[in-house]
């Protein structure tokens, strides 16, 4: 389950821009592509878009301008620029609203740093409507309920989040699992890490140890490249497993 808004990429190479938009729509997300500034305006203006991935020599030929104005049209956006690794800025990626990643793209890494934009989004919201942890109809500006066993699970969730115990959620398709689990997340001391989450019921059963543990380029047919796991993508954050069967 992902942010209900856009993911906006801006890349005037067709090949690369196409490889992020085919991996990210394969990953669940909405994705739209743009070449020119006034797309990508116009996407930003009608808040249909909550994160920008944009090459950063194309994102300053075409809208050099572009942060500090994203900025006053939408404060809680998310820009992830990506370029050669001497053309970026020196700073530490991942922090506030603005990741660096660099050329050539790991699309693993591309996904974590997705998945952190989100979470990033979800507490600044929070944050900006004025939501502390014990209010008393809403938690983590994701689940609503005023009735006594959702105020019964909203407790349960702030204690367990104080702990890094691991944690079993019980319930039927579709009431809410990985909210919760979302919730446990924001509410804990690794809030600022990754929440990655994995459909296992989605992942065929011969690919599944790859999924979550990884593998080396030509470790199988098929594994074109090193890639690594959920359980190293999740580190000191939080792994989110869904539909597990015994």
């Amino acid at each position: 389950m992902h942010n209900h808004k856009s993911i906006f990429i801006a890349d005037r190479d067709r090949k690369s821009r196409d490889l992020v938009s085919a991996f990210l729509t394969y990953q669940g997300y909405d994705v739209i592509t743009g070449e020119d500034a006034p797309s990508l305006y116009t996407a930003i203006q009608t808040q249909q878009v909550g994160i920008v991935i944009a090459e950063l020599s194309h994102l300053n030929a075409i809208a050099p301008e572009f942060r500090d104005r994203a900025k006053e049209t939408n404060p809680l956006l998310v820009l992830v620029i990506y370029g050669a690794s001497e053309e970026l800025p020196p700073r530490q990626p991942g922090k506030g609203n603005v990741f660096f990643l660099s050329k050539p793209l790991n699309l693993d890494e591309l996904e974590s740093i997705v998945m952190r934009a989100e979470e990033y989004q979800a507490m600044r919201q929070m944050e900006g409507e004025g939501h502390g942890h014990k209010q008393t109809n809403i938690l983590c500006s994701s689940i609503i309920g005023k009735s006594k066993p959702m105020q019964d699970l909203f407790e349960m969730i702030e204690k367990v989040a104080e702990s890094n115990a691991t944690v079993l959620i019980q319930g039927e398709s579709g009431t809410g699992k990985e909210l919760a689990a979302r919730a446990i997340h924001q509410l804990s001391g690794r809030k600022n890490q990754n929440f990655v989450p994995i459909n296992c019921a989605a992942i065929p059963e011969d690919l599944l140890e790859s999924e979550l543990f990884g593998h080396v380029k030509g470790s199988f047919t098929g594994a074109h490249a090193n890639r690594i796991g959920r359980f190293e993508m999740a580190d000191k954050g939080t792994l989110f497993l869904g539909v597990c069967r015994a």
